[in-house]
């Protein structure tokens, strides 16, 4: 009697410890599912604060380069305006991202934009099109790598020892066409800077694959002359490797520049 009554009390605890187990397992279970679900949708301060629009989108992003940030804006920053993870994932239902296409910003060319406008936007349910209308004071090589690469271009000359009858021809035609060129470039061509005074149309394509409409074309730099400035600050100091260290004339260059952006905004300042 005494052994059946140690057995009872000894299966009571046995059960009280599996029920105590199995309900912190499922509370735990729960937490987890919360956290999964929570983590798989966007958060709330996402939702509230990110543009509801493409063109709300395109005017976001452009406005970190040229009037919120007196600098070149954190790629953190930016690129949450390009599709993320969630995004990749949304879209194997959607299909609206080419993921054979790339998406982001082209780097030989740095536009320098004193203003900007929307000027055209054509939309469907998951695509848009956003055209913008950039004010241009100018454009520089984004890095001295591609000035090298301007200027170490062969002369027609060397271009017509080549053996082949066929690159001959071809040079021998673009030499009567630039006549009064002893290269294929000029030094005009292949200056750092250069003031156009212009404006340049940019279309930005934008997709929606899931919860929010984002970039996914290719799109060159456009940055206010402020941050222009500082970015050349930063080039000129460069001791990277050899892509973008500038040699000792590409920094003369690079000073001159920004002396000269420098006379810009204050000229722009004036005007304001």
């Amino acid at each position: 009697m005494n052994a059946l009554k140690k057995w009872s009390k000894k299966s009571r605890l046995s059960f009280i410890i599996f029920a105590v187990f199995l309900s912190l397992f499922l509370f735990l279970q729960g937490q987890i599912c919360q956290s999964h679900a929570a983590s798989a949708r966007p958060a709330q301060k996402e939702i509230e604060t990110y543009p509801a629009t493409p063109e709300g989108v395109v005017e976001a992003y452009v406005r970190l380069y040229l009037v919120d940030a007196g600098d070149y804006p954190d790629q953190a920053v930016t690129r949450k305006y390009y599709p993320n993870a969630d995004d990749i994932e949304a879209n194997r239902k959607t299909r609206v991202i080419d993921l054979d296409k790339e998406w982001g910003e082209i780097s030989d060319h740095t536009h320098i934009a004193t203003g900007y406008e929307i000027k055209e936007v054509r939309k469907s349910d998951r695509k848009a099109e956003v055209k913008v209308l950039y004010k241009r004071l100018g454009w520089t090589w984004s890095t001295p790598i591609y000035i090298s690469e301007c200027r170490d271009s062969r002369t027609i000359k060397d271009m017509e020892k080549e053996s082949d009858a066929g690159f001959h021809i071809l040079e021998t035609a673009q030499k009567l066409a630039d006549k009064k060129k002893d290269k294929v470039w000029d030094a005009e061509k292949c200056k750092f800077l250069h003031i156009t005074n212009d404006t340049q149309e940019e279309i930005y394509h934008l997709a929606r694959p899931g919860e929010f409409w984002r970039i996914v074309s290719l799109d060159e730099k456009y940055v206010s002359i402020n941050a222009k400035i500082k970015g050349l600050y930063r080039l000129e100091k460069s001791d990277h490797p050899r892509s973008t260290n500038p040699s000792e004339k590409q920094k003369e260059e690079i000073r001159e520049a920004i002396r000269l952006l420098k006379k810009y905004l204050n000229n722009e300042n004036k005007e304001r």
